[in-house]
C-alpha cells in the first residue's frame, strides 16, 4: 500500500483539507479550486522515482492517478474514504479503504505550520510550507490556488518519499474518469502482487 500511503499523507493525491485546516493560522490552501492535472515525479521511500500523473477534481475529494509504473490506475474518493483499484487489462477493479491515510486526519489536523519563501517548480510560482507533527513532518511548494508542486513525507515508520511536478494541465477533467467503468468486473483481490505489504 505503499502508493496509497504515499498519495494521501503528502496531500499531492488528498489534495485537500477540512475546516478544521481552514481554520488554523498560519496553514495554506491545500484543496485546489480548480480542475488540475499534475504529471510528477514520485520517488517512494527506499525506491527510484517513478513518473505518475494525478488529476484532481475541483474541491480535491475525488482524485485519478496512472502511472507507467504503477500496476493499477487509482480513483480516490476521499469522502467516502476509499480507493478503487482498476487492472484495465482484466477489466476489474478492488476496492480498498483508505481510513487512516487522509492527511487531515492523520497528519495536518494537529501539525505545527511554517511559511517559507516563494519560487517557481514546473514554470508556476509556489510558496514553501512545513508542517510537523511529533516525530513526522512534510515540506510542500503550494501554488496560491491550492496545487502541490513539490514536496516530500518524512515519518519514523516510512523514511521519506518524494514528489515534483514536471507539468500541469488546468483544463476541465470528465466526471467519468473519477468512477469505475460499467464494464468493470468488482473483485477481491487481483492475481497479481500490487503493493509491497511490508510497506
Amino acid at each position: 500500500m505503499v502508493v496509497i500511503r504515499f498519495l494521501a499523507c503528502v496531500g499531492i493525491v488528498a489534495c485537500g483539507c477540512g475546516p478544521a485546516l481552514a481554520a488554523r493560522t498560519p496553514a495554506p490552501l491545500l484543496a485546489p479550486r480548480h480542475d488540475v492535472t499534475v504529471a510528477y515525479s514520485f520517488t517512494p521511500a527506499g525506491r527510484a522515482p517513478m513518473d505518475i500523473t494525478v488529476a484532481v477534481a475541483a474541491g480535491g475529494q475525488k482524485l485519478h492517478v496512472r502511472g507507467d509504473d504503477l500496476p493499477v490506475v487509482m480513483v480516490i474518493d476521499r469522502a467516502a474514504q476509499v480507493a478503487q483499484l482498476m487492472l484495465p487489462i482484466a477489466a476489474a477493479y478492488a476496492t480498498v479503504s483508505i481510513t487512516g491515510q487522509d492527511p487531515e486526519r492523520a497528519f495536518l489536523r494537529d501539525a505545527h505550520f511554517t511559511r517559507g519563501a516563494g519560487r517557481r517548480v514546473a514554470g508556476l510560482a509556489c510558496t514553501d510550507w512545513t508542517a510537523v507533527r511529533a516525530a513526522d513532518h512534510a515540506q510542500a511548494c503550494i501554488t496560491s490556488d491550492g496545487v502541490i508542486l513539490d514536496g516530500s513525507v518524512t515519518t519514523k515508520s516510512h523514511g521519506t518519499s518524494r514528489v515534483k511536478a514536471l507539468r500541469v494541465s488546468q483544463a476541465p477533467l470528465a466526471r467519468e474518469m473519477f468512477s469505475v467503468p460499467s464494464n468493470y468486473t468488482s473483485t477481491g483481490a487481483f492475481p497479481v502482487p500490487m503493493f509491497d505489504p511490508g510497506q
